[in-house]
């Protein structure tokens, strides 16, 4: 497998999970408040591809935080086309059928098909692939290991449609 980096996202109203992926295992991962994470791509200085959890509508109602969650969603590509990095927004829907064959698979049939996949999380004396991971951060890890997996092209770029001022 040819050496990547890319950014897995799993926003959320308050706190966003992500990853660094290398096509294999987590570099480094986090579960960080909002305004944080929000902090740590305004500093990144390496164009990484940022794939991104996005929310779909299906017809049923939503509330408060799903609006909160896409307006986080919003703010994190804004500033990551600023920096003219590229970035992909992936839907929830289309990596649970990819990861588990099928759309009604929940968290924890995802969770246990990374780890099919990619390792177990281990132990602290013996740490697999997953050490460390918990709560959003696995959404995070299902979203990269679904862009890098199906070869996903990160191309959207704001800048490039819209001068930035």
């Amino acid at each position: 497998m040819p050496k990547i980096l890319i950014y897995g996202i799993d926003p959320a109203p308050v706190r966003t999970g992500w990853v660094l992926w290398n096509g294999q295992q987590p570099i480094q991962s986090g579960l960080d408040p909002n305004e944080e994470f929000l902090e740590r791509l305004r500093i990144q200085q390496t164009p990484i591809p940022m794939y991104i959890e996005m929310i779909a509508s299906y017809g049923m109602p939503v509330g408060k935080e799903t609006f909160e969650t896409v307006l986080w969603i919003g703010r994190y590509i804004e500033v990551w086309s600023i920096l003219g990095y590229p970035w992909q927004l992936c839907y929830r829907l289309n990596i649970r059928t990819h990861h588990c064959h099928n759309s009604k698979a929940g968290d924890a049939n995802v969770n246990r098909a990374l780890r099919d996949k990619y390792g177990d999380k281990g132990t602290r004396k013996n740490p697999g692939p997953f050490f460390g991971v918990k709560k959003d951060m696995w959404a995070a890890i299902a979203v990269a290991a679904y862009a890098t997996e199906t070869k996903l092209v990160c191309s959207c770029r704001i800048r490039e449609i819209i001068p930035v001022l």
